[in-house]
C-alpha cells in the first residue's frame, strides 16, 4: 500500500501506484489529503490512479478511529508500505492522524521480519 499526503510527495506516491499496479502488484492508497487540494502533476497523477481503479482509503473522509483500523487492516496484508507523506522539507512536528499513521507503520515494520517501508 501506499500512504500519501498532498503535494510533491503526494503525486509521487500516485506515480509509484501506477507503476506498481502496471507491474501486477495489489496497489491500495491511503490518501491523508483532500482530493481537491491536488494540483498540477499531483492531481494528474491521481486522476489517473481514480481511473485505473486503484483503491483509495480516503482517511480525512472517516472518523480517526475507523481510518486507523482501516489501515492497520490494509497493512496486516501488505508486503510493502510506501511513505509518501512528508519530503525532507517537512518544517512543523507531525501530530494528529499523520502521527497516528506514521506510528501504525512502524509498528507493522518492528512487527515482522522481511516488512520493508519505502520513503519518498
Amino acid at each position: 500500500h501506499i500512504i500519501m499526503e498532498i503535494g510533491n510527495n503526494g503525486g509521487d506516491g500516485f506515480v509509484v501506484a501506477r507503476h506498481a499496479n502496471a507491474a501486477g502488484a495489489d496497489v491500495q492508497v491511503v490518501l491523508l489529503a483532500k482530493s481537491e487540494s491536488y494540483k498540477a502533476d499531483a492531481k494528474t497523477n491521481y486522476d489517473s490512479v481514480k481511473r485505473l481503479g486503484i483503491p483509495i482509503l480516503d482517511m480525512l473522509s472517516m472518523e480517526t478511529e475507523g481510518a486507523l483500523k482501516s489501515v492497520n487492516t490494509m497493512l496486516e496484508w501488505a508486503d510493502v508500505s510506501v511513505d509518501a507523506l512528508f519530503g525532507v522539507g517537512l518544517a512543523r512536528p507531525v501530530a494528529g492522524i499523520y502521527a497516528d499513521t506514521v506510528e501504525a507503520i512502524n509498528r507493522w515494520k518492528a512487527a515482522g521480519q522481511g516488512r520493508n517501508v519505502f520513503s519518498l
